[in-house]
Protein backbone atom coordinates (compact mmCIF):
# COMPACT_ATOMS: atom_id res chain seq x y z
CA UNK A 1 0.00 0.00 0.00
CA UNK A 2 3.12 2.23 0.76
CA UNK A 3 4.71 1.49 -1.98
CA UNK A 4 5.33 5.20 -3.54
CA UNK A 5 6.39 5.98 0.27
CA UNK A 6 10.03 6.54 -1.28
CA UNK A 7 7.80 10.10 -2.52
CA UNK A 8 7.15 11.09 0.92
CA UNK A 9 10.41 10.36 2.40
CA UNK A 10 12.32 12.07 -0.59
CA UNK A 11 10.17 15.19 0.20
CA UNK A 12 10.59 14.69 4.27
CA UNK A 13 14.49 15.07 3.51
CA UNK A 14 14.35 18.47 1.77
CA UNK A 15 10.99 19.65 4.28
CA UNK A 16 13.32 18.65 7.17
CA UNK A 17 16.58 20.51 5.58
CA UNK A 18 15.74 23.78 7.01
CA UNK A 19 15.28 22.47 11.10
CA UNK A 20 18.80 20.46 11.17
CA UNK A 21 20.25 22.23 13.53
CA UNK A 22 17.46 20.99 15.87
CA UNK A 23 18.14 17.66 15.62
CA UNK A 24 20.82 17.15 17.81
CA UNK A 25 19.56 18.76 20.79
CA UNK A 26 21.93 17.33 23.05
CA UNK A 27 24.02 20.68 22.63
CA UNK A 28 27.22 19.80 20.95
CA UNK A 29 29.13 22.53 20.09
CA UNK A 30 26.62 24.81 18.47
CA UNK A 31 26.40 28.05 19.66
CA UNK A 32 23.34 29.47 18.07
CA UNK A 33 20.65 29.18 20.09
CA UNK A 34 20.59 27.53 23.78
CA UNK A 35 16.98 26.58 23.00
CA UNK A 36 18.65 23.64 22.08
CA UNK A 37 18.97 22.40 25.59
CA UNK A 38 15.09 23.22 26.33
CA UNK A 39 14.01 19.35 26.47
CA UNK A 40 10.56 18.21 27.13
CA UNK A 41 10.91 17.87 31.37
CA UNK A 42 7.49 17.60 32.39
CA UNK A 43 4.40 15.61 31.69
CA UNK A 44 2.46 18.94 31.46
CA UNK A 45 4.64 19.98 28.70
CA UNK A 46 4.72 16.05 27.39
CA UNK A 47 0.65 17.02 27.46
CA UNK A 48 1.16 19.91 25.01
CA UNK A 49 2.62 17.83 22.50
CA UNK A 50 0.90 14.98 22.60
CA UNK A 51 -2.88 17.56 22.73
CA UNK A 52 -1.11 19.39 19.25
CA UNK A 53 -0.16 16.39 17.23
CA UNK A 54 -3.91 14.69 18.27
CA UNK A 55 -5.33 18.33 16.96
CA UNK A 56 -3.88 18.61 13.71
CA UNK A 57 -4.00 14.82 12.87
CA UNK A 58 -8.31 15.12 13.49
CA UNK A 59 -7.68 18.13 11.43
CA UNK A 60 -5.88 16.96 8.41
CA UNK A 61 -8.37 14.08 8.30
CA UNK A 62 -10.73 16.21 8.13
CA UNK A 63 -9.72 17.12 4.65
CA UNK A 64 -9.30 14.30 3.27
CA UNK A 65 -11.55 12.31 1.73
CA UNK A 66 -12.36 8.91 0.49
CA UNK A 67 -9.22 8.56 -2.00
CA UNK A 68 -6.02 7.81 -2.90
CA UNK A 69 -3.00 9.68 -1.92
CA UNK A 70 0.94 10.66 -3.23
CA UNK A 71 2.31 12.98 -1.61
CA UNK A 72 -0.38 15.54 -1.37
CA UNK A 73 -0.24 19.15 0.01
CA UNK A 74 -2.34 19.46 2.95
CA UNK A 75 -1.33 23.02 4.56
CA UNK A 76 -1.72 24.44 8.05
CA UNK A 77 -3.69 27.31 8.52
CA UNK A 78 -1.16 28.49 11.38
CA UNK A 79 1.77 28.14 8.99
CA UNK A 80 3.63 24.99 7.41
CA UNK A 81 1.75 21.74 5.95
CA UNK A 82 1.54 18.33 5.86
CA UNK A 83 2.34 15.59 2.96
CA UNK A 84 -0.08 12.69 2.72
CA UNK A 85 0.59 9.25 1.51
CA UNK A 86 -1.64 6.44 1.68
CA UNK A 87 -5.59 5.67 1.34
CA UNK A 88 -9.19 6.04 2.71
CA UNK A 89 -11.42 3.19 1.12
CA UNK A 90 -15.00 2.85 2.10
CA UNK A 91 -16.57 -0.32 1.76
CA UNK A 92 -20.27 -1.86 2.99
CA UNK A 93 -20.11 -4.18 5.41
CA UNK A 94 -23.66 -4.77 5.73
CA UNK A 95 -27.06 -3.79 4.38
CA UNK A 96 -27.04 -0.90 7.49
CA UNK A 97 -23.22 -0.66 7.77
CA UNK A 98 -20.34 1.21 5.96
CA UNK A 99 -16.99 1.32 7.15
CA UNK A 100 -13.47 3.83 6.23
CA UNK A 101 -10.55 2.69 6.50
CA UNK A 102 -7.57 4.93 6.98
CA UNK A 103 -4.26 4.12 6.44
CA UNK A 104 -1.84 7.82 5.89
CA UNK A 105 2.17 8.17 6.35
CA UNK A 106 1.60 12.12 6.76
CA UNK A 107 4.73 14.14 7.20
CA UNK A 108 4.92 17.26 8.86
CA UNK A 109 6.71 19.67 7.35
CA UNK A 110 7.09 22.96 9.75
CA UNK A 111 3.37 21.94 10.60
CA UNK A 112 2.39 24.92 12.52
CA UNK A 113 -0.37 23.97 15.71
CA UNK A 114 -0.70 25.33 18.96
CA UNK A 115 2.22 27.95 18.37
CA UNK A 116 4.43 25.18 17.86
CA UNK A 117 5.99 23.73 14.91
CA UNK A 118 6.52 20.21 14.05
CA UNK A 119 8.04 18.52 11.70
CA UNK A 120 8.28 14.46 10.99
CA UNK A 121 6.59 11.47 9.97
CA UNK A 122 3.78 9.83 11.86
CA UNK A 123 1.74 6.81 10.83
CA UNK A 124 -2.10 7.47 11.26
CA UNK A 125 -4.76 4.87 11.33
CA UNK A 126 -8.43 5.06 11.12
CA UNK A 127 -11.22 1.96 11.28
CA UNK A 128 -14.55 3.97 11.27
CA UNK A 129 -17.98 2.99 10.72
CA UNK A 130 -21.66 4.38 10.32
CA UNK A 131 -23.01 2.44 12.79
CA UNK A 132 -22.47 3.45 16.42
CA UNK A 133 -22.87 -0.08 17.50
CA UNK A 134 -19.08 -0.37 16.28
CA UNK A 135 -15.87 1.40 17.72
CA UNK A 136 -14.03 4.00 16.09
CA UNK A 137 -10.06 3.21 16.74
CA UNK A 138 -8.07 5.62 16.24
CA UNK A 139 -3.50 4.98 16.58
CA UNK A 140 -0.75 7.19 15.50
CA UNK A 141 2.70 6.47 15.65
CA UNK A 142 5.56 8.67 15.06
CA UNK A 143 9.66 8.68 16.07
CA UNK A 144 11.64 11.52 14.92
CA UNK A 145 9.12 14.40 15.76
CA UNK A 146 11.04 17.47 15.70
CA UNK A 147 9.04 20.45 17.99
CA UNK A 148 10.26 23.85 18.88
CA UNK A 149 8.79 26.39 20.19
CA UNK A 150 9.52 29.52 23.13
CA UNK A 151 9.75 27.11 25.83
CA UNK A 152 11.54 24.02 24.58
CA UNK A 153 13.00 22.29 21.47
CA UNK A 154 13.00 18.66 21.29
CA UNK A 155 12.86 15.54 19.04
CA UNK A 156 10.30 13.06 20.53
CA UNK A 157 8.23 10.17 19.82
CA UNK A 158 4.78 9.68 19.89
CA UNK A 159 2.13 6.70 20.47
CA UNK A 160 -1.24 7.64 20.53
CA UNK A 161 -4.73 5.83 20.61
CA UNK A 162 -8.16 6.58 20.74
CA UNK A 163 -10.83 3.85 21.26
CA UNK A 164 -14.62 5.58 21.19
CA UNK A 165 -17.26 4.03 22.51
CA UNK A 166 -15.23 2.89 25.43
CA UNK A 167 -12.89 5.17 28.18
CA UNK A 168 -9.15 5.14 29.17
CA UNK A 169 -8.43 3.85 32.26
CA UNK A 170 -8.45 7.57 33.66
CA UNK A 171 -11.15 8.94 33.02
CA UNK A 172 -14.19 9.57 30.12
CA UNK A 173 -13.61 12.97 29.98
CA UNK A 174 -9.79 12.51 28.20
CA UNK A 175 -10.73 9.61 25.87
CA UNK A 176 -7.07 10.15 24.27
CA UNK A 177 -3.95 8.11 25.84
CA UNK A 178 -0.66 8.89 24.24
CA UNK A 179 3.15 7.97 25.33
CA UNK A 180 5.16 10.67 24.61
CA UNK A 181 9.16 10.39 24.50
CA UNK A 182 11.77 13.13 24.81
CA UNK A 183 14.80 12.96 23.23
CA UNK A 184 16.57 11.75 26.61
CA UNK A 185 14.49 8.76 26.43
CA UNK A 186 11.83 9.72 29.45
CA UNK A 187 8.66 8.39 28.84
CA UNK A 188 5.81 10.17 29.65
CA UNK A 189 1.99 9.30 29.83
CA UNK A 190 -0.54 11.51 29.36
CA UNK A 191 -4.55 11.57 28.47
CA UNK A 192 -6.52 14.66 26.45
CA UNK A 193 -9.61 15.50 25.68
CA UNK A 194 -10.61 15.45 21.95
Amino acid sequence: MFMIAGLAIATLVSCNKEDGDVVSDDGGSGSSSSSKKKIIKTEEQANIVADDIWQLLVSIDNETSVSSYSGDRIPSSSGGYALITGSKTSKSETAYTTSVTTNFEITLCDYVEGGRTYSGTITYHQQMYSSSKYKRIRTAKGSGIQVSCGDFSDVVSVDMQRYHNSKTKTSALYPVSAGVTNSAGTSFSVFIEE
